[in-house]
């Protein structure tokens, strides 16, 4: 019997602006991610790491469009080599044996994810185990976030869709806490266009920020004196609307120490095992995606329950 194996993902939340005075609906959601994919462009993540969409597995007739975002090492073969051996740069005789295709780098990791269209929330890999034998694939939810910032930003997309938001969705406890902690001396709220189909707050923050062509919104409060700040309602449910569409930040002192609290450091993680000999990697992602989504909705997912499957490999 195999050895347990353990996924986890993390929810990022997608907002589209208004195109026109429309408002998006999910298939602007879909033709967004296919645009993505279709542009066939890596684009940068940290130092040498590039990522790219390689993937779009089905449809989106039941409203969800799943696919597989790939991350991979780039390098100039130009650049100045070593002969490891005789610890010295490399000749011109070493370099004629470098025979690498522009199309082929090392370093390759494959991350599924699923777009719920109508919710435009994106559940996507951030830990797996593949075969034995092999490194665990781990993707933080700030490299997951930056990555779709990066395939939406691409010109051929950027044109046609405009700006898009992409935030990864805190911890609900998380939020809450900071929302309700009595030591706050500063609050920064800052928030991106929401979606305007979401709650009425944030459509009348939507159009208000459209109105006005903003790109951003910021508040930041400050307590008099060594006093704490008391966030009122409307205070409160702005920061709500932040941690969905931007960030929270509260600074304050506690125990007599500095503390800061952001809902950038609470990302809404759900994980579970399973046995692979019993259930496919795919179908083991598909329902820990299900829970995750209706983490971030509030609710309790209930599974379908599923066929034994052969073992596969990813």
């Amino acid at each position: 019997m195999a050895r347990p194996r353990k996924l986890e993902v993390c929810v990022l939340n997608i907002a589209l602006t208004r195109q026109q005075g429309n408002v998006p609906k999910p298939e602007d959601y879909h033709q967004l991610i296919r645009a993505a994919f279709a542009a066939k462009h890596p684009t940068k993540l940290r130092g040498d790491r590039r990522g790219l969409l390689v993937q779009l597995e089905r449809g989106a007739d039941d409203g969800r469009i799943a696919g597989v975002v790939a991350t991979f090492t780039d390098f100039d073969v130009d650049d100045s080599w070593i002969n490891t051996s005789s610890g010295k740069e490399a000749s011109d005789d070493d370099l004629e044996q470098v025979q690498i295709p522009d199309r082929l780098r090392p370093h390759h990791r494959r991350y599924h994810f699923l777009f719920d269209l109508g919710a435009h929330k994106l559940v996507i890999e951030t830990k797996s185990e593949p075969e034995t034998g092999k490194d665990r694939l781990s993707l933080s939810p700030g490299t997951a976030a930056s990555l779709f910032e990066a395939l939406f930003r691409m010109p051929t997309v950027a044109e046609r869709f405009g700006p898009v938001g992409v935030t990864v969705l805190p911890h609900q406890e998380g939020i809450e806490a900071i929302i309700n902690w009595r030591h706050a001396e500063r609050i920064e709220v800052a928030i991106r266009p929401p979606n305007p189909d979401d709650e009425d707050l944030e459509e009348r923050i939507e159009r208000r920020m459209s109105s006005m062509s903003a790109a951003r919104w910021r508040q930041d409060f400050r307590a008099s004196d060594d006093s704490a700040l008391a966030p009122d309602d409307e205070l409160k449910a702005s920061m709500r609307v932040a941690a969905r569409n931007g960030y929270v930040l509260a600074i304050g002192r506690e125990d007599g120490e500095r503390r800061e609290m952001s809902t950038k450091n609470i990302p809404l993680l759900v994980s579970r095992p399973y046995d692979p000999d019993i259930e496919m990697h795919t179908i083991a992602f598909e329902q820990t995606a299900e829970d995750a989504l209706a983490s971030a909705q509030g609710k309790s997912a209930s599974r379908p329950k599923r066929k034994k499957g052969p073992r596969r490999k990813r």
